[in-house]
């Protein structure tokens, strides 16, 4: 029994080093792509925790109670809550938010889309 020609060339030195180069190309390509992927969301989530600490700060910084309401008031009708939701929970008073239904949460936290009731079709996929 003789191999057949594809056989034959598999053994070609040539074409077994351009298989490994390309095997080993094709690995480094990906790592270099999921190490660029996570230094850039790393970075952008970085960055909107700091918007959102600096836009916290400022209302937390407002001392009259009436102004605070006033911006917020004007910051949840300009807001699209497809990119930020704003949900004012005061002592006393009627709540400011920008979108329909929100479930009470304490602190800091991560909620579902499809816990948030907005009035437009989906809430971005951050």
């Amino acid at each position: 029994m003789t191999p057949t020609a594809p056989v034959l060339r598999l053994r070609s030195t040539p074409l077994r080093l351009t298989l490994l180069l390309l095997a080993i190309f094709a690995v480094s390509a990906l790592g270099c792509l999921a190490v660029a992927y996570a230094v850039t969301k790393a970075n952008i989530e970085s960055t909107i925790e700091a918007e959102l600490r600096q836009t916290i700060s400022e209302y937390r910084a407002i001392n009259d109670n009436d102004d605070l309401l006033e911006r917020l008031s004007d910051a949840a009708a300009q807001l699209d809550p497809d990119v930020r939701i704003l949900h004012y929970l005061p002592d006393r008073g009627t709540v400011l938010s920008n979108v329909a239904d929100f479930p009470p949460v304490s602190g800091v936290t991560i909620i579902a889309a499809n816990a948030i009731s907005t009035d437009v079709d989906g809430l971005a996929d951050s």
